[in-house]
């Protein structure tokens, strides 16, 4: 039976604490390396459960149904915005619990995503825990056997199949540098450099068409097409796909403005007032409209969704790494708390835990809403992050937090050679560029036929893997 919104209760860490409904408003969103066992296997328990009712199906029904109109389009960012807040909220509304998509910072498995901690026997499924049914790569361990069997039965482009993962062998995600070089240097939303509407030029242009469809791309399967959401990595992924897309929102400074003053094209290019394409929503069981001022529903247009710290909605991303990464920069703490403990390890020990079969303790500090920090940006800042670095040389390399060796030898290198007024956004850009020189770029064009996603979008191929800096509009 479902709880009522009064008899919500909150769950973090392990805790069960009685709450009022609204301290759900603000979704805790926390990588899933930093999970506890107990919590990852409670997420993905909820995720089988409403496999098994049929909401799951719903989601996947309805990402399918539009995509056309939300992918390779400037409503991609913000429409996926929308649709997982919706997930967590019917997440929500099935368990009567304030629970979370926690983010997969796959950024930082770059160059070694087999031995990511996110594949693993007893959650999501291992890298190589495929087995070949019916020409099909059929997983066969994790979230396909460790929860039950509903997952072996999945929607697909040819109707039910198994969860299916390909998983390409090689290509790289886009790690730490080339995400963070796509913060700092774009400072517009998508292409306005006159006769290049087809250009790689804006945030959302090159990172649609890059680090995003990279993890797509690779695991394959359900991920590689329309029906992704088929595959429960989608919820994990694109908890990240939106936490980049904040953090470059927080970076440019959008956090200081009211919905009210975003404006074309630097916020989104195109039509703000429009609604968001959820036109096959009225036909499953989750309400995906919003409320508005006067009482009405309806769905949300774009400028209601661009700001992740409102009213409608609220979410704060937890010992974020990438935002403690950048030189100078103070994030919203609205939005993101940035690291300050160590995030080298998993938090969950699995051996342990078979060991044990008990609950975890240990857990963090229970969170609400009267913990948030005041906002903080670089706008209006007397140090920015510019002048921060040529005053504070020895920061630069105080600042390799960088997860690869190899970024982290090439970023002392930068460190030592570049002149001190040398911006964070070109040392970023300079590191990016270093990754593709090191680990060349040759197989491009067969990832884009592999993409079924690219089909109906011709999205030139150069977006793949290797960061571009953008050319500024005249």
């Amino acid at each position: 039976m479902r709880l009522g919104p009064a008899q919500l209760l909150f769950v973090l860490g392990g805790a069960t604490t009685p709450v009022i409904a609204r301290d759900c408003r603000t979704s805790w969103r926390r990588a899933w390396r930093d999970l506890t066992c107990e919590e990852q296997d409670d997420f993905l328990q909820v995720i089988v459960d409403m496999k098994v009712d049929g909401i799951y199906d719903e989601f996947v029904w309805l990402h399918n149904e539009v995509a056309l109109q939300t992918h390779y389009t400037v409503e991609f960012l913000p429409w996926h915005r929308w649709f997982t807040w919706q997930f967590e909220k019917a997440m929500q509304e099935f368990t009567g619990r304030c629970i979370y998509i926690p983010y997969w910072d796959w950024e930082r498995d770059s160059g070694r995503e087999w031995a990511s901690h996110v594949f693993h026997e007893d959650t999501l499924g291992t890298w190589s825990g495929t087995r070949l049914q019916n020409g099909r790569q059929c997983t066969a361990d994790g979230i396909a056997s460790s929860f039950g069997t509903p997952f072996q039965s999945s929607m697909s482009e040819t109707g039910q199949s198994c969860l299916e993962r390909v998983f390409l062998s090689g290509f790289s995600f886009s790690g730490e540098a080339e995400v963070l070089a796509l913060i700092t240097n774009y400072d517009q939303y998508a292409d306005t450099v006159p006769g290049q509407q087809d250009g790689m030029n804006g945030f959302r242009v090159d990172y649609e068409a890059g680090p995003h469809l990279l993890v797509h791309g690779i695991v394959g399967g359900q991920m590689e097409s329309h029906f992704s959401v088929a595959d429960p990595l989608f919820w994990l992924h694109h908890s990240n796909v939106d936490r980049h897309y904040s953090l470059w929102q927080d970076y440019q400074d959008h956090d200081l403005l009211d919905k009210e003053d975003y404006r074309h094209p630097w916020q989104y290019d195109g039509n703000l007032d429009q609604t968001l394409t959820y036109w096959a929503a009225s036909q499953v069981s989750h309400d995906f409209r919003m409320r508005f001022d006067d009482g009405s529903l309806g769905y949300p247009t774009v400028r209601e969704v661009l700001s992740f710290d409102s009213d409608l909605m609220s979410v704060r991303y937890m010992n974020d790494r990438l935002a403690s990464m950048i030189p100078g920069y103070e994030p919203n703490g609205r939005l993101f708390e940035a690291a300050t403990r160590n995030t080298d390890g998993v938090r969950c020990n699995r051996n342990s835990w078979r060991e044990l079969q008990k609950q975890e303790t240990g857990a963090d500090n229970e969170l609400d809403d009267q913990t948030l920090i005041t906002k903080n940006s670089l706008r209006g800042q007397m140090t920015t992050a510019e002048n921060f670095l040529k005053t504070n040389p020895s920061t630069c390399e105080q600042m390799n937090q960088f997860t690869q060796p190899e970024d982290r030898e090439e970023w002392d290198r930068l460190c030592r050679e570049m002149p001190e007024n040398t911006t964070v956004a070109e040392r970023f850009a300079l590191l990016a560029e270093a990754n593709c020189q090191r680990r060349g770029n040759p197989r491009k064009d067969e990832l884009h036929l592999q993409m079924h996603m690219m089909m109906e979008r011709s999205i030139k191929p150069e977006a793949f893997e290797c960061f571009h800096r953008p050319d500024k509009p005249l």
